[in-house]
């Protein structure tokens, strides 16, 4: 009895330890592979589809630091498992990852091994803005003060001075009208394009009025986006705007 019982001891520190190595073991840094162009991957605050997104991922994002996986089956178990339970155990799987300044789980099923960005292209903070290279296009972001719920703003400059710019959300209204206040002005008022069901993104492409954006952006000191739903509107900070991007373009410009 004390034989089978040391065994069965001996038996559960190996398991125990193939799965601390499994939760260990894997690339420094991912990339997202398996998303639809028109969609993204949603960064979660715990291993769970249900559990609140904290960030929305570019599809073809790079970069995104490895902070541990939860343990899969261990080989003999994938050995004896059928397809259909392979499958279902890769879609159970989820991993801890850093993305922008944001720390969350992901579906692991979307992940790569990537590249691990250097530390510049992280990310630094000028003023209220963030500046990154890492994961996907450049850019600058704020996050929003004064809104009903959190609310970022995305900008990522193209070389002609134009941007594309994105307002991210939860609960996204999928209707209505949107306006840019700067320095108490009326900027632009337009119809929200209808989106995607379960989209927490307005992008706007580079065109006539995100130029004339950028622009004014460049000379005012704060900006209001008036949404659908919003009583007093989301307020950005335009102070160190110039600054942030030109700390951008240096970025860009750096070898990584």
């Amino acid at each position: 009895m004390t034989f089978v019982r040391t065994s069965m001891a001996v038996a559960m520190l190996a398991l125990s330890a193939l799965s601390a190595q499994a939760e260990a073991d894997g690339p420094d840094a991912w990339r997202v592979i398996g998303v639809r162009p028109d969609d993204t991957l949603h960064l979660h605050a715990e291993a769970s589809a249900r559990s609140r997104t904290i960030l929305q991922i570019p599809h073809d994002a790079k970069g995104l630091l490895n902070r541990g996986c939860k343990a899969g089956p261990t080989f003999a178990q994938w050995q004896s498992m059928s397809v259909a339970q392979r499958e279902r155990a890769a879609r159970a799987r989820w991993c801890r990852v850093a993305y922008k300044g944001k720390t969350g789980w992901v579906a692991g099923r979307f992940l790569a091994e990537g590249a691990t960005p250097p530390p510049e292209a992280a990310g630094v903070t000028i003023g209220a803005w963030r500046v990154s290279c890492a994961g996907g296009p450049c850019a600058i972001e704020q996050q929003g003060v004064g809104g009903q719920r959190p609310t970022r703003f995305i900008i990522e400059p193209d070389v002609q001075g134009n941007a594309r710019l994105t307002v991210e959300r939860t609960g996204m209204a999928r209707t209505g009208t949107v306006a840019i206040y700067m320095d108490g002005d009326e900027i632009s008022r337009g119809p929200l394009a209808p989106l995607r069901k379960g989209s927490d993104r307005l992008v706007m492409e580079p065109d006539d009025i995100t130029l004339a954006i950028m622009r004014r952006m460049a000379r005012q000191k704060n900006m209001v986006i008036s949404l659908p739903g919003e009583e007093r509107g989301v307020e950005f900070h335009l102070d160190d705007f110039t600054k942030a991007l030109g700390e951008l373009n240096r970025m860009r410009a750096s070898p990584r």
